[in-house]
């Protein structure tokens, strides 16, 4: 039995000058799959390799998956536990805001009514005197405002 080299398939088949047809002669015997068998055994070891490598990689992402599950869930109990504090120290700022807004607003009414009293006790004194004048001198006289 003669081995069959795999270039064998490409050598010109006939004699070189005279005209005839050429072409690849074909294992007629073994049939494609035995030509194809070294390929698909030579693949199958990176087939195998990839999935390992894919289990592997499908590993690690569901272990960070669950580490991420895990980190997010502490973050949510310990935002839950500071909450209460959280709430009280903003309701405090909020409470020491508007008691100084409420001292601002009472400084600024107080400075209002001041003025405004200094500027009736001076429109008084004219009033009074004018009063006064007005019945010692007897002549009426026309107060304009």
């Amino acid at each position: 039995m003669t081995r069959l080299d795999f270039l064998d398939r490409f050598r010109l088949v006939g004699t070189p000058g005279a005209a005839g047809t050429t072409g690849v002669p074909t294992n007629e015997l073994t049939g494609p799959a035995a030509e194809l068998a070294p390929v698909f055994a030579a693949l199958a070891a990176g087939i195998a390799a990839d999935g390992r490598l894919v289990a592997e990689v499908t590993a690690r992402g569901e272990a960070g998956v669950e580490t991420a599950r895990r980190r997010a869930a502490d973050l949510i109990a310990a935002a839950r536990q500071r909450a209460p504090t959280t709430q009280a120290d903003a309701a405090a700022r909020i409470v020491a805001q508007a008691d100084n807004d409420a001292t601002a607003e009472l400084a600024r009414a107080q400075d209002q009514a001041a003025r405004t009293s200094a500027a009736a006790a001076a429109e008084r004194a004219g009033l009074v005197a004018h009063a006064v004048a007005h019945l010692l001198g007897g002549a009426p006289t026309r107060r304009t405002p």
